[in-house]
């Protein structure tokens, strides 16, 4: 329906900035470029959630760096349109307690829809990465209404996250 968001098939979210397929997690602060894609027929508008799962789950354990209280997450619009600032960045756990090992987002008040053709990019940074190294993945992603009802999950696509 269209007030049900979801992603491009086969289009999104692509992980961005990697070499020959790979992104290389290096140093000590997460610096991820997210490119998303909506469906036509169910576009990404405004104040929509949008969340990362950090795999291998059980790796990741994110703080924010320095002093912050909130991850840093922008809006790269695509070519002549708008995306204004995101409304939250912020980490949370997958199971109540554990490690911090997704990302939450909301989406601008000022920003043009996203879908086949109008693909904005979310850059995030200012968050720890893991300790241990692992083999290149994927993540999950989940879009979803401003209410967190009508959740659409898929694996990113793109390059691969290795560290």
């Amino acid at each position: 329906s269209l007030n049900t968001p979801k992603f491009a098939h086969g289009m999104g979210p692509e992980i961005l900035g990697g070499v020959a397929g790979l992104l290389e997690l290096a140093g000590s602060e997460l610096d991820l470029r997210v490119r998303l894609a909506g469906d036509s027929s169910g576009k990404i508008v405004r104040f929509s959630l949008f969340r990362l799962f950090m795999f291998p789950l059980t790796q990741w354990d994110m703080a924010y760096t320095g002093t912050n209280t909130a991850c840093d997450a922008t809006c790269e619009p695509s070519p002549g349109k708008v995306c204004g600032n995101l409304q939250k960045c912020i980490i949370g756990s997958v199971v109540t307690g554990a490690q911090k090992n997704f990302i939450e987002t909301q989406l601008p008040t000022t920003m043009d829809d996203i879908h086949n053709l109008v693909q904005h990019t979310i850059r995030i940074k200012s968050l720890t990465l893991p300790g241990g190294g692992f083999f290149a993945t994927r993540i999950g992603a989940q879009v979803s209404t401003m209410e967190d009802r009508h959740q659409h999950y898929v694996v990113s696509k793109g390059d691969y996250l290795w560290k």
